[in-house]
């Protein structure tokens, strides 16, 4: 996933201290209140991130590309090894946005570059009906350099976030420990629905399983 040995300083120091911080916080609330004070200090610190797109740019093992998150433009930074926290950066091109989404924990998330917006959504309906969900725009707040949103796990945290200038930005988000769901939610505001997305390491093997129970059944 990730090789510690790899992630250069002055990166891996505040990765260091985050998790040690961590450690010794037990709360949902207060691990979101330390991070949300310590991510725009890491944002100012621009020459770690020139230097983690260089090494993406080169070829090199750190970040490894060849992990896949859910989405195609996601990068994982780090990976604390008693999995409180994540640190991932994500790469939008001019006006590119993600498509609406949950998450299985909480975040807090900005940009050291340009301006990133967040749109978050509430959910109208209770969801009894399958594969529908009825969703308002709550809030749209744009990002600056060194500003931080605060996201919340599954419906108190349905957003959605991209890049609304003509220059290419990234957005850093820490992630905290995952609640045990396996996938996230996929939202579509307009045709009123909603899905379940997969890792694609999950999405693989449960559409081989279905695959394989298929060819079982036809025996």
């Amino acid at each position: 996933m990730v090789r510690y040995a790899l992630i250069p300083e002055p990166f891996r120091s505040i990765c260091d201290r985050w998790a040690k911080q961590l450690q010794q916080i037990n709360d949902r609330n207060s691990r979101m209140h330390y991070i949300k004070q310590e991510l725009p200090g890491l944002l100012e610190k621009k020459s770690i991130f020139y230097e983690i797109l260089e090494k993406l740019c080169a070829g090199d093992p750190y970040p490894d590309i060849r992990y896949a998150g859910v989405f195609d433009n996601e990068f994982m930074l780090y990976l604390d090894k008693s999995r409180r926290f994540s640190i991932r950066m994500y790469i939008y091109n001019p006006s590119e946005y993600t498509w609406i989404h949950d998450h299985n924990s909480w975040g807090v998330i900005g940009t050291p570059f340009g301006s990133l917006e967040v749109i978050g959504y509430d959910r109208l309906d209770n969801g009894e009906k399958e594969s529908q969900a009825k969703l308002i725009v709550a809030k749209r707040k744009i990002l600056n350099p060194g500003e931080v949103e605060i996201a919340l796990p599954l419906n108190d945290g349905i957003h959605q976030t991209g890049n609304p200038t003509s220059k290419t930005i990234i957005m850093i988000c820490v992630y905290g420990t995952p609640l045990r769901r396996l996938y996230i939610q996929r939202y579509d505001d307009k045709a009123q629905t909603v899905c379940k997305v997969y890792p694609p390491r999950i999405h693989r093997k449960r559409v081989a399983k279905m695959a394989l129970d298929s060819f079982s059944q036809s025996k």
